[in-house]
């Protein structure tokens, strides 16, 4: 009878690690859920689209707008895969657990890429330093976006192009661009840099040609065919042209424009440094860096201020390239290095390859901890060392309690923080509709003027009494306004689709 082999100590050690890591961004997300930190935007979204998919339905997102097709907002058909675990358990906190799963599916790639390169036990410190790393943790701080499910794809990517193992490669790269539309131009750059390495350049010329028409056709013509304005909504960069040829052109004619567009204001440079310091900069010493090019100028080039910043989900994606170019920047300073020693004289030795490598994964590794406290607003795991996660705030107490006035089968505009708790029972609206009045308006008069979709709760009050609504209660800042008698029975429209 065959006897089972005992787990080494650094496997043991190794599924420890993960454990601890994902447990701790499982309590993070679920504790943001607990404090009504989860929002309409993005989460809701997501929420409505994942749960179409699950019943087999074209996924109509009632937050961006009555009849809102999200195939008009951003190309993201790998969300679908989500929809299984919808069968489940139907709650948008399955797309918070999801994400957290997606993240450590990512280590494994990395962990076999750090193993090539480093010796144990630094190949595990640096892969937890990759999943500690602050791209990570903005992301899963910023409720679900698709970057969480292209995460692996693109983990996944690099460790197959490093490898030099085609096959794999060509897979993972079609699969990233089922991640979002601007993963065309990622893959179109990753081509160029495979066009400089023996063996890759058939590669190389496919993901140029292929990356480059995928960015041209969904954003011109499928994007535009399902948004309601017939228009990509996401060209937001006026300060470079009116659309893409434009703002080329203009970078190429006026190349120190784009570079003070690019570095300034200063926050944008803090941003890019925060991305490669803990990396000790050897990204740039990597022609793999070139890939996180287009994620970066997406951003900084914007005119939306919100894009330049450390947070959100933007850089995750970029953040396994990052990490890879910092391993063959390490490679190459080496390199570099013992050619320099072997020109003193017969005496010099090659470098170790180890040496710098390990150098990478402690900075790495510390730099969670140390950027936790120093930056705990860009390192968002701090919460749940200080306390923060655990105390429970009036306003907090103040939401749920105007989510209990509202029933089921209703329409609702509803404020952002509330629109997350009714995507499964009602109909939920950011704006109002003429087709379609709400019967119920919760609104934080503390939100007034933040970002969307609770732009105006004061124009949303004098709308809910133009309907000839009723404030029912007050909870600090919280309004609830209704039917000046009863709840009344549901309208057929107000109903969610896959309970009619």
């Amino acid at each position: 009878m065959p006897t089972l082999r005992r787990p080494d100590r650094s496997t043991l050690l190794r599924t420890l690690g993960l454990v601890a890591i994902g447990t701790l961004y499982l309590v993070h997300t679920l504790s943001r859920w607990n404090r009504w930190q989860a929002a309409g935007y993005d989460l809701g979204i997501f929420d409505q689209a994942v749960r179409a998919y699950a019943h087999g339905r074209r996924p109509y997102v009632s937050i961006k707008g009555v009849d809102y097709l999200i195939w008009g907002d951003h190309f993201h058909p790998i969300i679908a895969v989500a929809a299984p675990f919808y069968w489940i358990w139907d709650d948008p906190r399955t797309l918070l657990i999801l994400q957290v799963v997606l993240v450590l599916l990512s280590a494994w790639p990395i962990w076999r890429l750090a193993r090539r390169y480093l010796p144990q036990p630094w190949s595990d410190v640096f892969v937890g330093g990759y999943l500690l790393g602050f791209p990570i943790q903005a992301m899963v701080d910023h409720d679900v976006h698709e970057i969480s499910f292209g995460l692996p794809i693109a983990a996944a990517l690099v460790e197959a192009v490093d490898r030099r193992a085609w096959r794999p490669v060509v897979l993972w790269g079609l699969l990233l661009l089922l991640v979002r539309e601007d993963m065309g131009i990622v893959l179109a750059v990753l081509g160029l840099v495979l066009l400089t390495m023996r063996g890759g350049r058939r590669v190389g010329a496919g993901f140029v040609v292929v990356g480059a028409l995928h960015y041209v056709a969904v954003t011109g013509w499928f994007l535009p065919r399902y948004a309601p304005d017939g228009q990509f909504a996401y060209w937001e960069y006026e300060s470079l042209g009116p659309d893409a040829p434009s703002a080329i052109v203009a970078i190429l004619t006026d190349p120190l424009h784009a570079a003070e567009l690019f570095f300034l204001p200063p926050i944008k440079t803090v941003t890019m440094l925060l991305l490669v310091v803990p990396l000790l900069g050897l990204p740039l010493l990597s022609r793999y860096s070139l890939v996180a090019l287009p994620i970066l100028a997406e951003r900084f080039f914007s005119d939306r201020e919100r894009l330049w910043g450390p947070h959100f989900h933007y850089q995750a994606i970029i953040w396994p390239f990052l990490v890879l170019a910092a391993l063959h920047g390490a490679r190459n300073l080496q390199r570099w290095r013992a050619t320099r020693r072997l020109r003193r004289g017969p005496g010099a030795s090659r470098a170790r390859l180890g040496r710098t490598g390990r150098i990478l994964s402690g900075v790495l590794a510390l730099s969670a901890p140390l950027g936790m406290l120093a930056a705990p607003s860009v390192w968002r795991l701090a919460d749940e060392f200080s306390g923060v996660s655990y105390r429970q705030q009036q306003r907090e107490r103040d939401l749920a309690a105007a989510r209990a006035m509202i029933p089921p089968d209703r329409c609702v505009i509803a404020e952002d923080r509330l629109a997350i708790r009714l995507t499964k029972d009602d109909v939920v609206m950011r704006e109002l509709h003429p087709r379609l009045p709400p019967d119920y308006v919760a609104v934080d008069l503390a939100r007034e003027g933040e970002y969307e979709p609770q732009r105006n709760p004061v124009r949303h009050v004098r709308e809910a009494r133009e309907l000839g609504l009723v404030r029912l209660a007050t909870f600090g800042d919280v309004q609830v306004w209704g039917p000046r008698e009863g709840t009344g029975e549901p309208r057929r429209a107000c109903v969610p689709w896959y309970r009619r």
